[in-house]
C-alpha cells in the first residue's frame, strides 16, 4: 500500500485553496440571498455566482479591502439598468447588498404612485397575479415586516407585476398595494451623480434601497459584481444535510439572472 505523502498532501491543498482564492477574487464569487428583499425573482435559499470581473475591480473587490486604490480598474462595462448587482457598503460594515440597476449617472429617478420615472419616462408595468407572501413577523421595522407585525399576520397579499424599463428589460416585480398608495410608493425626483447608481429591490415595498438614507445612491466602486446565475437552491442550513435531499428547489437550479423575460 502506498503511504501517503503529508509533505504532497499540504501542496496540494495550498494549491486548491489559492486556486479557489483567485477564481473568487477575480473570476466568480458565491453569494448567498440575505432577504426577501428581490422577490419574485430571487428567494431565501438561492444561492448565486456573481460575474466580478465584468465591472472592473476596486478595493472592495478583494478580501478584508486588503489593497488600498481608489476607483476602478479593468473595467470592460458599467452596470447596466435592469442589471441585478452586488455591492458593499463600508459604512454598514462591508456587508453585501444585492438590488437591481434602476437609474445610472445623470440620470432623473422618481417613484409616483408606485411608477418609477427614469429621466420623466416611465417603467411600464403590467398586472399578472395576486400572491402571498409570507414574512416573519419578529418586529423588523421595515415595510412589509412591519406591517405583518403591527396587524399580528405572518402572512401578507401582494401584486405581481411586470416591470419594463426605458430600455425595454422587462423583469418581474412585487408590490403590497395596487393603488399605488403604500408608504413608500412615492418618491421625489432626484438627480443620481456622476460614477453612482440608483438600486431598488424588486420586491418595492420590503427593500431597503436607493429610496432610504441608509443606502442612497451607490458609488461605482462599491459594486463587486453582477449576478449571474442560481447555482442552487435549497430552504436547508448547510448543517441540516438531513434535509438537503428534500427541501432543494430543483427548478431554481441552474436559473439564468440576465435574462429578459420576454426574450
Amino acid at each position: 500500500m502506498k503511504k501517503v505523502n503529508a509533505k504532497e498532501t499540504f501542496k496540494t491543498l495550498g494549491f486548491a485553496l489559492l486556486f479557489a482564492t483567485v477564481f473568487r477574487t477575480f473570476f466568480f464569487q458565491p453569494f448567498a440571498i440575505p432577504s426577501g428583499s428581490m422577490m419574485p425573482n430571487l428567494i431565501l435559499g438561492d444561492k448565486l455566482l456573481v460575474e466580478k470581473f465584468i465591472y472592473g475591480y476596486s478595493k472592495y473587490s478583494f478580501p478584508l479591502n486588503m489593497i488600498p486604490f481608489s476607483g476602478k480598474i479593468l473595467d470592460f462595462k458599467a452596470p447596466e439598468r435592469g442589471d441585478i448587482v452586488v455591492f458593499k457598503l463600508p459604512e454598514q460594515g462591508n456587508e453585501y447588498f444585492i438590488k437591481r440597476v434602476i437609474g445610472l449617472p445623470g440620470d432623473e429617478i422618481e417613484v409616483k404612485n408606485g411608477i418609477v420615472y427614469v429621466n420623466g419616462k416611465a417603467n411600464k408595468t403590467e398586472y399578472i397575479k395576486k400572491d402571498v407572501l409570507n414574512i416573519q413577523a419578529d418586529g423588523i421595522p421595515f415595510t412589509l415586516a412591519k406591517y405583518a407585525y403591527e396587524n399580528g399576520y405572518n402572512s401578507v397579499p401582494v401584486y405581481m407585476y411586470k416591470e419594463k424599463n426605458i430600455d425595454n428589460y422587462s423583469y418581474y416585480i412585487y408590490k403590497f398595494s395596487k393603488d399605488g398608495n403604500f408608504m413608500d410608493d412615492n418618491f421625489a425626483k432626484v438627480k443620481v451623480p456622476e460614477n453612482h447608481y440608483f438600486m431598488m429591490g424588486d420586491n418595492r415595498n420590503n427593500s431597503a434601497d436607493s429610496r432610504f438614507q441608509s443606502m442612497g445612491f451607490v458609488s461605482e466602486d462599491k459594486i463587486i459584481g453582477k449576478a449571474r446565475m442560481i447555482f442552487f437552491s435549497s430552504s436547508a442550513h448547510f448543517y441540516e444535510i438531513n434535509k438537503f435531499s428534500s427541501e432543494i428547489y430543483w427548478n431554481r437550479m441552474l436559473q439564468r439572472l440576465d435574462k429578459n423575460i420576454e426574450s
